[in-house]
């Protein structure tokens, strides 16, 4: 279940139970895992979901590394879904999913709107999650246009989003990020890498916005704490 993972005061399974007793609709997206489990527990979160959503229309997809054609059409379909439901937060993740796909596949140009499209959604939301996704990608996006300064930056603002607010890196992006900030520091180096990241870092949600809303204003200063 996707939701901003935080501080609770209840477990995570009472979250995405309730979630699924409101939900019309169960898409699963899987990859490498299927959840852990944890002492005195039989089967896993994401186990109990699936399980869970047996009485719902399912959509289910698992990632598959360099099928980009196969993982075009399993968005789209998804993305058309999220519009019927109008589900802001879905249809923005799902854009940020196809503008990402879009870089993979050199299609630059494409994967700018779709950004564009997904920032405006996840702000509209008021999804911190979804806004620090998006600029992940932006540095995704800054790098394969031969900007790695710029994809600095941005790497250390989806950061400097995530970390106040206890959100990590999902784990099916944790490692495509992970190489993205190694493949741009062994590019600049280690001090200029640096620099630029703690620049990111530095801004607020809403200079980093206007920021990639307007390329060519250049890098907004932080605001003085």
């Amino acid at each position: 279940m996707l939701f901003e993972v935080g501080a609770r005061p209840y477990p995570p399974a009472e979250v995405y139970r309730a979630y699924l007793a409101q939900a019309d609709v169960f898409i699963g997206v899987y990859w490498q895992r299927y959840g852990q489990l944890v002492p005195g527990i039989q089967v896993t979160g994401l186990e109990e979901e699936f399980d869970l959503s047996g009485g719902l229309p399912r959509l289910l997809y698992v990632k598959v590394l360099d099928r980009y054609d196969d993982a075009l059409g399993h968005l789209r379909e998804a993305d058309d879904l999220g519009d019927r439901f109008g589900s802001t937060w879905l249809t923005a993740w799902l854009r940020e999913q196809l503008g990402t796909l879009s870089i993979l596949r050199g299609d630059l140009p494409q994967a700018r709107a779709l950004l564009e499209e997904a920032l405006d959604l996840s702000v509209a939301a008021r999804s911190t999650a979804a806004v620090a996704l998006c600029l992940a990608a932006y540095a995704r996006l800054a790098f394969a246009e031969d900007d790695p300064e710029r994809s600095a930056r941005l790497e250390g603002v989806a950061e400097g989003l995530r970390r106040p607010a206890g959100l990590r890196v999902w784990p099916t992006l944790h490692q495509s990020e992970a190489e993205l900030v190694a493949q741009t520091r062994q590019t600049l180096g280690t001090d200029r890498f640096d620099q630029a990241f703690s620049a990111g870092s530095a801004l607020t949600q809403r200079e980093a916005v206007a920021t990639v809303r307007n390329s060519a204003a250049g890098f907004l200063p932080p605001k003085s704490r």
